[in-house]
Parts: C-alpha cells; sequence; structure tokens
C-alpha cells in the first residue's frame, strides 16, 4: 500500500480495536472524497481493492460486535428485489435506472433503501415519482455513519435473503454492508453506476459486476481485471408515443443540454455556461437547459446574453422532465448537446429513443467523459468550441434527418426494454452477459499536453497554498504546541 493508504488502515484499525465504528467509515469516505477532488485522479483512478478490503474489514467487525440475530429467516425470497443506494435524486441517472428495473418486472416485490450518506431525507418528489409502482422506499435515519449501519444491519436482519443491487455513490462505505459470512442465499450485484472517477465496491467479491455500458465493461475486465463482469445496457422507462420529427421547424436550430449539475461544473477548458452565448450567436434559435441550475448560474448565463445583443427568451430552462425523449419531440429539439466536461448515459439513450441527432464532446482527459461505446457512432463529435460552430452552421435538415434515423436505428438495436429484460433475466440464473460483439473497445487519446499541463497548475497552487499556511501564525503556534507535547510526553 501506497504511504496515506497505509496509514488510513492503521487508523481504521486503531477505531475497529476501540469498537468506533462511525470514524471508521467517516474515515474511509473522507479518504474516497478527497480523490474525488482531486483533478489528477480523474480517468486514471476507478476504485481499489485496497480500500474494498478495508471497507470489508470494518463490515466483518462491526457483524461480529453486533451480529445478525439468529431469527434471520433460512429460506431465501427468490421474488424479493433490493436495491441499496446512497440517495435518489429527481435529476439522477441512477434513479432513472432503478426506475428501469422496477418498471420491467411489474411481479417481482421491490424494496429500495437508502443509507441518506449526506442527511438529505428523502424528497417528497421522489415519493410521488416511485408512489405509481407501489413500493416502500426506507432510508437510514438523519444521523451519524454509526447510525446508519445499524439501520442497514436491522433492515437487513429483518428481510429473508434475497438479491440485492447496490448502487452506493463513490464514498458510501455504509451502503456496502453486506453480511459476508452470510453470504450464500444472497445473490448480489453491483451495479457500477459511479463510473467515472474513483468509487468504494468495484472490487468486492462474491458479487456480480454489472457495467452500463462498454466502454466501462471493457475497462473493468481488461484494464482493472475484475473477473465477474457483466454488461447490462441503458434503457428508457417513459418512451414517447411517437418519434415522428419535423427539424428545422421554425427557420433555425433549436439545441438543449441536459443533467444534473455536476456534469457542467467540473473544473474544465471549456465551460458550457459560457458557450449557450456563443452557441445562441450562431444558430439564432432558441438552446433550452433541462436540470437544476442555481440562481447565481442563470444569472451569469442571461448577463452573458445580454452582452451579446440575445434576448434571454432564447434561453429556455426547464428544471425537470419526466421523460426527455418526450421533452426532445415537444420541444422540437434539433440537436442535443450532450453535456459536458461530463457526459450522459441514460440521458443520450433517451434522446436516441426521441430520434434526436447528438453533438457529442470528446473529452481530453478519458474517452469515458464522453460517452463512448453508448452513442451512435456516426455522431458529430467536437474537440473544441469552434468545431461547435462550424457543424452548427453547416448542418442542414437532410443532416438531421440522417443523424434522426441513425439515432433512433441505434437504439432499438442495443437499448430497448426488451434488450434490458432478457439479459438482465440471464444475469439472474447465473450468465455472464457481454456487450453486443460489434460494440469493439474505443480509443481515444484525448490532448495529454493540456492534460499534463493542467495537473501542473494545479500542483503549483496546492504548493502555493501550503506555504502560505506555512507561514502563517496559526501554523508556526501549532508546530510550538507539538514540540511542547513531545517534550512533555503527551499524545
Amino acid at each position: 500500500m501506497g504511504d496515506r493508504l497505509t496509514k488510513l488502515k492503521v487508523e481504521i484499525e486503531q477505531y475497529l480495536n476501540n469498537s468506533d465504528f462511525d470514524n471508521a467509515f467517516c474515515a474511509v469516505s473522507t479518504f474516497v472524497d478527497s480523490i474525488l477532488h482531486n483533478p489528477r485522479a480523474t480517468g486514471k483512478v476507478f476504485g481499489s481493492r485496497d480500500l474494498d478490503t478495508i471497507c470489508q474489514m470494518i463490515w466483518m467487525s462491526f457483524y461480529e460486535t453486533y451480529p445478525l440475530e439468529s431469527s434471520l429467516p433460512v429460506a431465501s425470497d427468490n421474488n424479493l428485489t433490493i436495491y441499496l443506494a446512497t440517495e435518489l435524486y429527481i435529476s439522477g441517472g441512477h434513479t432513472a435506472v432503478i426506475e428501469d428495473f422496477i418498471k420491467y418486472q411489474p411481479n417481482r416485490r421491490h424494496l429500495i433503501i437508502l443509507t441518506d450518506l449526506f442527511n438529505q431525507g428523502i424528497k417528497q418528489e421522489i415519493l410521488d415519482r416511485f408512489a405509481v409502482y407501489s413500493i416502500d422506499i426506507m432510508h437510514a435515519p438523519i444521523s451519524n455513519y454509526f447510525e446508519k449501519a445499524l439501520f442497514i444491519r436491522s433492515q437487513l436482519n429483518s428481510l429473508p435473503p434475497c438479491e440485492v443491487f447496490l448502487f452506493n455513490h463513490h464514498h458510501d462505505p455504509v451502503a456496502l454492508c453486506l453480511p459476508y459470512k452470510q453470504l450464500t442465499n444472497y445473490k448480489i450485484y453491483y451495479y457500477h453506476h459511479c463510473d467515472h472517477n474513483c468509487t468504494l465496491g468495484l472490487f468486492l467479491p462474491n458479487v456480480t459486476h454489472i457495467d452500463p455500458h462498454p466502454f466501462g465493461f471493457f475497462n473493468c475486465k481488461n484494464s482493472l481485471n475484475i473477473s465477474d463482469v457483466s454488461y447490462l445496457p441503458l434503457t428508457v422507462t417513459n418512451l414517447p408515443d411517437s418519434n415522428d420529427r419535423e427539424f428545422l421547424k421554425y427557420g433555425t436550430l433549436t439545441t438543449c443540454s441536459s443533467g444534473s449539475l455536476g456534469k457542467f461544473t467540473q473544473k474544465y477548458a471549456f465551460n458550457y455556461f459560457h458557450e449557450i452565448p456563443n452557441i445562441l450567436a450562431v444558430t439564432r434559435g432558441k438552446h433550452i437547459h433541462i436540470g437544476y441550475l442555481t440562481d447565481n448560474l442563470l444569472q451569469e448565463v442571461y448577463n452573458s446574453l445580454r452582452i451579446k445583443g440575445i434576448g434571454e427568451n432564447n434561453f429556455i430552462y426547464i428544471p425537470w422532465v419526466k421523460s426527455l425523449s418526450r421533452a426532445m419531440i415537444e420541444n422540437d429539439v434539433d440537436i442535443y448537446l450532450n453535456s459536458f466536461p461530463l457526459g450522459g448515459g441514460k440521458a443520450v439513450i433517451e434522446v436516441m429513443a426521441s430520434g434526436t441527432p447528438i453533438l457529442n464532446h470528446l473529452n481530453y482527459r478519458t474517452i469515458l467523459f464522453s460517452g463512448a461505446g453508448i452513442i451512435y457512432p456516426e455522431a458529430m463529435t467536437w474537440e473544441k468550441p469552434p468545431d461547435i460552430y462550424s457543424l452548427l452552421q453547416k448542418t442542414t435538415k437532410h443532416d438531421l434527418l440522417k443523424h434522426s434515423s441513425l439515432a433512433r436505428e441505434h437504439y432499438i438495436k442495443y437499448h430497448t426494454p426488451e434488450i434490458f429484460a432478457k439479459l438482465l433475466d440471464a444475469l439472474r440464473i447465473g450468465q455472464f452477459t457481454s456487450p453486443p460483439t460489434d460494440c469493439t473497445e474505443i480509443t481515444y487519446s484525448g490532448d495529454k499536453l493540456r492534460t499534463f499541463l493542467e495537473d501542473e497548475e494545479e500542483l503549483v497552487k496546492v504548493s502555493s497554498q501550503l506555504q502560505l499556511m506555512q507561514r502563517s501564525k496559526f501554523w508556526k503556534m501549532r508546530n510550538l504546541w507539538l514540540k511542547v507535547k513531545r517534550k512533555l510526553g503527551m499524545r
């Protein structure tokens, strides 16, 4: 292990010796969070066997200290599916995936259990969204990690062994709460939805690892050497009633982007919000944004539009839609500009289902951020903003009709509910599923110089901050206090 990992393991062992599970969980979560916010790990660090081993060590100790009661039912319930997740939020792709699982398996019993790691509670909009399926959603109390772990343990203790799908967020060790010594009657699936950065659970033993797109599948199987990898394609819950399209209906292009805020706000050379006015200056049409934006970001966009002499009505903000496929048709979208720097997964499947052409960014850090292997291969792509302007200027109605057919055909070939259900049934009987044979590994070198220079800039920034901190009065007083403690023999 590296030095930081070694220190973390020693720290965890000390906590476990004192049965301090709250700080043990917190230490792991904080460690992973520090990696998530380090741009030098982007596209390079996807998970860690050492971190997953530490998580198992915590939970094994937890179950030894708080063993499952002997009343735990022995007989398995083969008709029950539990979805163990960190949280659900209205614009989350993983939320939509769980909904797909439930909708396309109406004869099964479904239960969602949330760790609520971030103490957000469960929103009424989520309860309303899942109410139509008549399922229960349980969430851990708004409390510390230890209380959440006790809650999850209690829920498992009250239910018969069954199949469990893990949908944990990157830095949620509480969700990895499987009773490791009693797994014989469980069927555990790890759904790798946090696939763009370091995440816990990637190397858990005795689980079936599921990747929702070909690139992730090949990356996990061939690069990360995960043996039990299967492929389960993304699909669409709320299909449009019709996908008949009329493009350039108003004589100018209508573009659209969607996604949660994090897909647009990561540190990157090209800024989506800065590009909206530039795009509208080229198209003189409308740009629709679907997904929550802060008031500050909205104001920033409106100010930029005014500077360029573009009316606010040319930018349409829609916080959320139930069906992105239907929204494409209802809003007469001509081109879908995939989110950047982090491309969408579930979103582009819905867009292709509606027969909407896609303009996709090739992220210079990693192809994994570009929707590689999900979007129809003939889709328009851009590397630098001038590419966007050029493509939008020369795109004709004939081009849009051609791309509409290609997008729809790609959806029908790879992502229909029937394909999803067939592969899920295969998984359930123990078969390992792979992407279609014509889905091959995708290579894209990106811009390694730009990536290197950005990493160097980040290192210089961190070094400068450290030097400033070390010159501060607080730092000097801290060092003086440590010297006094050592002289006094204090720990």
